[in-house]
């Protein structure tokens, strides 16, 4: 039984390693199978009750707290996504109580971790050398995560658990020598990626997080407090810190400035949005689904600076976790995230492990990511966390008070239930993917009857609705496609969404529907041609030359954020209609 789940454990660890290459749908499945395994297979084998402290109580009323947010007042209903997040809680209580019936769990389960950040680094090696290509096409590097921002900060978040573990091998032994090379050669090549993925805030956690281990080890923090026992020397000491940090922060800002600016402006947008619910937030889902909207106001009111409308784009998430926690799940989320955190820094590592050592580190690593990443939007960080939270509470505390010997199985059958609803979202996803494919080989037909389909299933998808809305739109199904690009619009504010919105009522007649629907994606990212390009379109189809002149200077005067083939194109054809309608005066 306990090589069965030992099994369940490494797929489970493996499977979301494996969503590369169009994989997503077989990796989720894998994903699925593995956690209904662990979640079963931990209740079985479970001797002893389960052990409820103060940290456990504190993750238990967060974990009932976000599911209750994403099914009752969420708008990512229809995504893998709650699934995904609903299994990962339950995971937590099944980790927790294999670590505390035998240790070698944890040593299993850190060799697993180990094996899977192995798997990026080969397909991290194997990107920059072109052996394997990214999902994200115009990045080079992403691991399976197709992005070097999420990688990278999957990287940093197990870089301090795999260090804490490597500093306790004792070199003189033969195995031991073996395994710390292993595990040397998995953080210098781990190191390196981080390095050249560019993204400063993985450089910061990866820093945080190792700092964490090294003092324990090497006990730098006492050492400095010894060295300063003078007022002139604590004098010294804080001046040459907050000038370090100060050269440091700016440093980094400068490093990728548009990038951080671009981070700046977002909060800012956030931040200025109307609150109804401080206390419980708009619900899961909220800033993904309004965010475009809150930024297209924010320039159609001519607030916007020049700087701000270059950087300005389509984002999903808010890369600061506690503004989006709170616009998402009140200041009742925030405390409770913020609770957890505390519970687990907190909790007492007495006797000594490099384990529990290691993942107080990891997660320090991703706290900080958090202030200026999406760590939590990430499944493979959120699963680390996870373990993380479940390797630190594992061990019974003096402030322990309650066992309840039922609750693994409760949480196997809320996980089988969750694991049945997930298999028939997954099985619309594959419905979508197939699709998608035929789709894009012109058999838009057959696609349809594929979206037709999985309608019933992803039917609060925002993505599926814009795919099965434009293939639509390719049949001329006008009427039918922009129903579902409206319903599509209210999930993502994708600004895709609304240019094929807007061609859809221009193609009907509906000019004045179709003008709003391109300003929107004007004012919600001004640097974007196209749709000022379709907009003077639709002008000069009205008869409206003067009003169409005024948007072509707009379109020359526009600065691209990223110069294009394209947008050359869409200028010189700007250039072309200013000097017709020059010549013609």
């Amino acid at each position: 039984m306990k090589s069965l789940l030992y099994i369940f454990l490494f797929l489970l660890l493996i499977s979301l390693h494996l969503n590369i290459g169009g994989w997503f749908v077989e990796s989720q499945g894998l994903f699925y199978i593995a956690s209904l395994g662990v979640l079963l297979l931990s209740a079985i084998l479970m001797r002893k009750g389960f052990c409820i402290g103060k940290g456990e109580c504190l993750i238990s009323i967060l974990c009932t707290y976000i599911l209750i947010q994403m099914v009752v007042r969420g708008h990512e209903y229809g995504s893998y996504w709650i699934f995904s997040v609903a299994i990962l809680w339950l995971l937590f209580f099944a980790f927790k109580n294999l670590f505390h019936q035998n240790r070698l769990f944890v040593k299993y389960t850190f060799w697993f971790v180990v094996a899977g950040a192995g798997l990026e680094i080969l397909y991290g090696f194997g990107q920059l050398f072109g052996f394997i290509g990214n999902g994200e096409s115009h990045f080079i590097l992403g691991g399976s995560l197709n992005n070097p921002g999420a990688y990278a900060g999957y990287l940093s978040a197990v870089f301090p658990l795999i260090l804490s573990v490597w500093l306790i091998y004792d070199k003189r032994h033969k195995k031991a020598e073996n395994i710390s090379y292993v595990l040397a050669s998995c953080l210098i090549l781990m190191f390196y990626l981080i390095i050249i993925s560019q993204s400063r805030g993985a450089w910061i956690a990866c820093s945080v997080g190792s700092l964490v281990v090294l003092n324990n080890k090497f006990l730098f923090y006492n050492k400095i407090v010894i060295f300063l026992n003078t007022a002139a020397r604590k004098f010294v000491a804080v001046v040459c810190s907050v000038l370090l940090i100060a050269i440091a922060a700016y440093a980094l800002y400068q490093y990728k400035a548009d990038s951080a600016f671009g981070r700046l402006l977002v909060w800012k947008v956030a931040l200025q949005k109307p609150y109804q619910n401080l206390i419980v937030g708009d619900g899961i889902g909220a800033f993904e689904a309004n965010y475009g909207h809150w930024q297209s106001d924010y320039f159609a009111r001519g607030s916007g600076s020049d700087a701000e409308k270059k950087v300005a784009d389509y984002v999903t998430c808010a890369y600061n976790e506690p503004l989006q926690i709170f616009i998402e799940q009140g200041l009742l989320g925030v405390f409770l995230w913020a609770g957890v955190f505390v519970a687990a820094f907190r909790r007492k590592k007495s006797p000594y492990s490099p384990f529990i050592l290691g993942a107080k580190a990891s997660l320090y690593a991703i706290a900080v990511l958090s202030f200026v990443s999406y760590p939590f939007q990430t499944a493979l960080i959120y699963l680390h966390f996870i373990i993380c939270l479940a390797i630190i509470f594992h061990k019974k505390h003096t402030s322990d008070f309650a066992v309840f010997p039922k609750l693994q199985w409760i949480c196997t059958v809320a996980g089988t239930i969750t694991l049945a609803l997930g298999f028939i979202n997954l099985h619309g996803y594959k419905l979508q993917r197939e699709g998608q494919k035929l789709v894009f080989e012109g058999r838009i037909d057959v696609g349809i009857e594929k979206y037709k389909e999985a309608y019933p299933i992803l039917k609060d998808n925002g993505i599926f609705l814009f795919y099965y809305g434009s293939a639509l739109a390719l049949k001329g199904q006008y009427d039918e496609s922009s129903e579902l690009l409206e319903q599509s619009i209210r999930k993502t504010s994708n600004p895709n969404g609304y240019i094929l919105l807007g061609n859809n009522y221009r193609k009907q007649g509906k000019y004045n529907e179709a003008e709003s629907a391109y300003k929107n994606v004007i004012y919600q990212i001004p640097s974007k041609l196209y749709s000022k390009y379709r907009l003077v379109q639709l002008l000069l189809e009205q008869g409206r030359e003067s009003e169409a002149r005024q948007w072509a200077n707009e379109i020359l005067a526009t600065k691209e954020k990223v110069p294009t083939t394209a947008a050359k194109e869409i200028k010189e054809e700007m250039r072309k209609l200013l000097q017709y309608e020059s010549v013609d005066k």
